[in-house]
């Protein structure tokens, strides 16, 4: 991520097309498999956000992680909001697991472990709202 974020900047109206930042991410966080994700309007919001839609195939996981002061990624002291498009899944929040289904969201703060399970069989897709990453704050 090259640019910063800028609530001044003008925002033009836009269309985002499906593929248009997609991308795969193998054994995300530790977990076991490929993670389609898309972004979506990548620093082009007003507000400080990062908006992704992850599509967690059968039997793939994301492992458990904490976004806190010293995070490997750089995705520093976010909160973290899933909403569960489709499929089923079971989420690790701190040491309990929960079970969500489409409709279904979960708020995290970064100080709490989290992971995702796709339990279902067919993809799980999920609606990922964050805080953006401190590397794009101005």
């Amino acid at each position: 991520m090259s640019e910063k974020w800028n609530a001044e900047a003008a925002r033009p109206s836009r269309v985002q097309r499906r593929d248009d930042n997609m991308f795969v991410m193998d054994e995300v966080h530790g977990g076991v498999g490929p993670i389609t994700m898309r972004r979506y309007f990548e620093l082009g919001f007003k507000w400080p956000l990062e908006l992704e839609i992850w599509d967690i195939p059968v039997g793939a996981t994301e492992g458990a992680h904490v976004h806190d002061e010293v995070d490997p990624d750089g995705y520093v002291m976010i909160d973290e909001c899933y909403i569960v498009l489709d499929g089923q899944g079971r989420f690790l929040l701190a040491d309990e697991e929960v079970d969500l289904a489409p409709g279904d969201a979960i708020f995290i703060n970064p100080h709490t472990s989290r992971g995702i399970v796709n339990t279902g069989e067919t993809t799980l897709r999920i609606l990922l709202l964050s805080d953006l990453p401190v590397q794009a704050m101005p």
